[in-house]
């Protein structure tokens, strides 16, 4: 019944819902929001999850009849029981407290590593502080940065920092750098070049 209403929208269009007359027939009168009845308000609530969600999510929830239904469905798929979030949560955490940037990483894929991890908390219903990651990025980056990390620190206040202001001067700085692997390669090359010549 329920479903069958929300395909009229879609196919009609949506129309609030009017004040009836003392024998039941529609006026001319927009039903004040307050005055909507739990079908009418449970109808636009699908109509609207519908449209939200892709053809696969949609064939989840299809034949629900009522969008609490529909929602717990779509919540324990995306977020997983109570328990699955906080073990989820749990996980993010103890990932949060302990990445490192490696080595052979640049600062693109190190922030990239991050920032999953910081979306992933935050759709949980967790959010991480943006002066929490700020801090996190300062003090785990490799040393090739440190410069740049006291220079911020000097002439930031690093709890109101934004962090795509640090990520963008940060990429900026990793840019005038010779990456390592830029590095490497040209050792490399030099190094067979000169065993070429000694053998000449």
């Amino acid at each position: 019944m329920q479903s069958e209403k929300v395909w009229n929208t879609v196919e009609f269009g949506w129309s609030p819902p009017m004040v009836l007359d003392r024998k039941g027939r529609s006026t001319n009168v927009i039903k004040p929001k307050l005055e909507w009845d739990r079908s009418e308000n449970n109808a636009r609530a699908m109509y609207s999850i519908f449209n939200a969600i892709s053809t696969g999510e949609f064939r989840r929830i299809a034949t629900c009849t009522s969008i609490k239904e529909a929602w717990d469905i779509l919540q324990v798929t995306h977020e997983g029981t109570n328990a699955m979030k906080v073990s989820k949560l749990q996980m993010l955490t103890s990932r949060f407290e302990t990445i490192r940037m490696d080595d052979h990483e640049t600062f693109k894929e190190f922030h990239v590593k991050l920032m999953d991890i910081v979306n992933s908390s935050f759709n949980l219903g967790e959010p991480i502080s943006n002066s929490k990651v700020v801090r996190k990025i300062l003090k785990y980056l490799l040393e090739r940065f440190r410069a740049k990390v006291t220079a911020i620190e000097e002439s930031k206040d690093v709890d109101s920092l934004k962090i795509d202001e640090l990520v963008g001067s940060l990429q900026t700085f990793e840019m005038t750098l010779v990456s390592p692997r830029k590095a490497k390669g040209i050792a490399l090359k030099a190094i067979k070049e000169e065993s070429l010549c000694l053998k000449k």
